[in-house]
C-alpha cells in the first residue's frame, strides 16, 4: 500500500514574494510562476489584491526541484515534485529508484561496450567463438530494445548483420558488441553518422577513436551518478521535514 503524507494547506499568512522565491532560488520571478504552473510547488495563496504569496515551505521544495531537474531531468523531477505536492511519497520514490537503476544499467552497458572494442577480445570473438549467433528478436531482448529499433539502425547504416542461409539477420557475439556501442553512443547523444564512424574504425584496427568517445561518456555517466545521488539526498531531507 502506498504511504501517502497528507500535505497541509498553506499558510494563508504567508509573506514571501515571487521575486523572494526567485532571489533565493537564483532565477527569474517568470520562472517561479513556471515551476508553480507546472507542479514543482503548491500553488501561491492570493491576498486581497490578487498577489501572489509564498511559505518558506514553498521556497524549500522550489530548491530541491532545481537539484532534481539537474540530478533527474526535467520530466522525471516533475513528476516526483507533484508526487511529493499530492502526497504521494511511494510514487516519488519508485521514480528515484527508476533513475538510479536506469543509471546502473546504462553502467553495466558501457562496461560491456568497452569490452567489445578491446582488439584481442574482438579478434577471440570473432575467430574462436562458438556460440550460436542470436536472431533479431532474441539479440533485441538482450539489449532491452525491440527487433525494429535494430532494424532502424540498420536501414540508417550503423550495422549490417550477417544473413543466414534462409535469409533471416543474425548477431553473433561480435555483432552483439558493436551493437552494445551503438547503444551506449546513442544515449550519450551521438549522431548515426558519428557511430557509423566509429565503428569504422574498429573494423580497420583503429579503436581509439571509439575508446576515447566511451572513456567521455564513462565521465558523463560519473557525474549523472553524482548529481542524482544529491538530488536524491536533497529530496529526502525534504520528505522527513514533510513528515515531521
Amino acid at each position: 500500500m502506498a504511504e501517502n503524507l497528507a500535505v497541509a494547506p498553506e499558510d494563508p499568512t504567508a509573506t514571501l514574494r515571487p521575486i523572494d522565491l526567485a532571489r533565493g532560488a537564483d532565477i527569474s520571478p517568470s520562472s517561479v510562476r513556471m515551476y508553480e504552473a507546472e507542479g514543482f510547488i503548491p500553488p501561491a495563496v492570493r491576498t486581497a489584491t490578487g498577489h501572489r504569496r509564498y511559505t518558506p515551505s514553498q521556497l524549500r521544495r522550489l530548491l530541491v526541484a532545481r537539484t532534481l531537474r539537474t540530478g533527474y531531468g526535467w520530466s522525471d523531477a516533475r513528476v516526483v515534485m507533484r508526487a511529493v505536492n499530492a502526497g504521494d511519497i511511494d510514487g516519488a520514490l519508485a521514480v528515484t529508484n527508476r533513475r538510479h537503476a536506469d543509471l546502473h544499467r546504462e553502467a553495466e552497458r558501457l562496461g560491456r561496450a568497452i569490452d567489445a572494442i578491446d582488439d584481442a577480445q574482438l579478434e577471440q570473438r570473432s575467430t574462436g567463438d562458438t556460440i550460436r549467433p542470436l536472431s533479431i528478436g532474441a539479440a533485441a531482448a538482450r539489449l532491452g530494445v525491440t527487433p525494429a529499433t535494430l532494424r532502424h539502425w540498420e536501414s540508417v547504416g550503423v550495422i549490417d548483420p550477417p544473413r543466414a542461409a534462409n535469409g533471416r539477420r543474425h548477431y553473433r557475439p561480435t555483432d552483439l558488441g558493436q551493437l552494445e556501442l551503438v547503444q551506449v553512443l546513442r544515449s550519450a547523444d551521438y549522431s548515426f553518422a558519428a557511430i557509423a564512424e566509429l565503428l569504422a574504425g574498429l573494423k580497420t584496427d583503429d579503436p581509439a577513436q571509439a575508446r576515447r568517445a566511451l572513456a567521455t561518456r564513462q565521465s558523463q555517466l560519473r557525474h549523472q551518478s553524482r548529481e542524482a545521488a544529491r538530488a536524491t539526498h536533497e529530496l529526502y531531507g525534504l520528505i522527513a521535514e514533510l513528515q515531521s
